[in-house]
């Protein structure tokens, strides 16, 4: 019979996991519903350093949300 706690802690895995994709499919979630409005806020004016911050920010943000999503956590 397997032990207890490492039923356990395979739960708390699959938990973590299954609430990782919940958050990545909420962030792509608000990217779509808000995209229309970046677009128009944001690439529809003039560039300037708090305009290349905010995409930068915004494009390299989720990376490391999506390598935990595909790849695990180990």
């Amino acid at each position: 019979m397997a032990d207890l706690g490492f039923i356990q802690e395979l739960q708390m895995e699959q938990t973590t996991h299954y609430l990782t994709a919940v958050a990545g499919a909420l962030v792509a979630y608000d990217h779509v519903l808000t995209f229309s409005q970046e677009v128009d806020l944001v690439w529809n004016r003039q560039w300037s350093f708090v305009t290349a911050l905010y995409l930068t920010v915004c494009s390299t943000f989720p990376l490391p949300h999506c390598t935990l999503i595909f790849c695990g956590t180990h």
